[in-house]
């Protein structure tokens, strides 16, 4: 719950208290907390490896942070993770692959083979 949402919710709940709420107050708050959001953007860690064992080594990183994509250090002795496996034990929820992807350019990815 946001903050915005827990001063609606408190403010409700005093309303309640000293008997004052209405359903017209109780219609537009509810509305307000329903569509109230955080505002913040979900960080994403893109790891590419050479298989889909989860012990694979990381062949490539990319960060997509507050909406923005980041390119990983060029020095792969830099990155966060060496293995898919690294990032999981630190908390990490990764999909399981359905395509490896081989090479990217700026903001393309391509699916193996297919570089056009």
């Amino acid at each position: 719950m946001t903050e915005t949402q827990q001063k609606i919710t408190e403010s409700l709940v005093t309303d309640l208290r000293n008997g004052t709420l209405t359903e017209a107050q109780l219609r537009r708050k509810i509305a307000a907390v329903a569509t109230e959001t955080d505002k913040k953007r979900q960080d994403i860690l893109y790891l590419q490896a050479g298989t889909t064992s989860p012990a694979s080594q990381v062949i490539g990183m990319t960060y997509i942070e507050a909406g923005v994509l980041k390119d990983a250090p060029s020095d792969p002795n830099e990155w966060q993770y060496q293995t898919v496996l690294n990032a999981v034990q630190d908390g990490c929820c990764l999909p399981c692959p359905t395509k490896k992807l081989t090479a990217s350019d700026s903001n393309l990815f391509w699916n193996a083979g297919d570089k056009s």
